[in-house]
């Protein structure tokens, strides 16, 4: 893990009491509908699956995607989460019951090759320091045929929504970040992190030349938001 990767891992372990609340508040709840969305995609996706669909959650946070991961699959399948930060986890594992959570670096994902029928990451991507060694990392440990999924926030195209959703991310959120979780860095981390992050064109580039296919690409509330799945060959 680099210094940078630890940086990250700090700031998330800083803000992890306030986390659930600040996201749900700042996002308008709309956090929760992205996910149930993105759970119902990736159910239908498998609905001829005839045995257990077996799941990584990666950089799980606290347990957000797993619990809607949970609500749609409900039985059906195997839901493992793994995240870098000790403090995000200790709050999924209160959140969770029964579930597999470990920590650990996505750099080094501690399975065996071909594990997984389906690896989602929900707002972890533009956390990722090495895109390209990690993505060889999930593709490694996801079985062939199988599905990966990223939920990521990306770059509204309509020009007047962008410039009013900028100046909430880069003025009104890190003032709220400061007031509620007494972090203003960690907030405005959120806005550079999504300004600074590829564009949808180029993180489907970045997934075709890795070797999936079949991807797709849906995009929610105005863009704000965008969710890539692609397929192992």
């Amino acid at each position: 893990m680099n210094d940078n990767t630890r940086k990250i891992r700090a700031l998330f372990d800083s803000i992890a009491n306030k986390y659930d609340f600040l996201n749900h508040a700042l996002s308008f709840y709309q956090d929760i509908h992205w996910r149930r969305k993105t759970a119902r995609i990736l159910k239908r996706k498998f609905s001829n699956y005839k045995s257990k669909v077996k799941i990584l959650d990666l950089s799980t946070g606290t347990g957000d995607m797993i619990k809607a991961l949970k609500g749609e699959f409900l039985k059906n399948a195997e839901i493992f989460g793994l995240d870098f930060s000790k403090s995000m986890l200790e709050i999924a594992r209160k959140k969770l019951n029964k579930s597999f959570l470990i920590q650990g670096d996505a750099s080094k994902l501690p399975f065996y090759s071909n594990t997984f029928d389906l690896i989602v990451t929900a707002f972890g991507l533009r956390n990722f320091n090495d895109f390209e060694k990690i993505l060889e990392e999930i593709i490694r440990v996801t079985k062939k045929g199988g599905k990966i999924a990223f939920l990521e926030f990306s770059r509204p195209r309509n020009y007047f929504f962008r410039k009013i959703y900028y100046f909430y991310l880069s003025r009104i959120v890190p003032q709220l970040g400061r007031l509620i979780a007494k972090n203003y860095k960690a907030y405005y981390y959120l806005y550079s992190s999504i300004w600074n992050f590829h564009s949808k064109e180029k993180i489907k580039s970045l997934l075709s030349n890795a070797g999936l296919k079949n991807i797709e690409v849906y995009s929610f509330t105005q863009e704000i938001v965008s969710l890539y799945i692609g397929e192992k060959r």
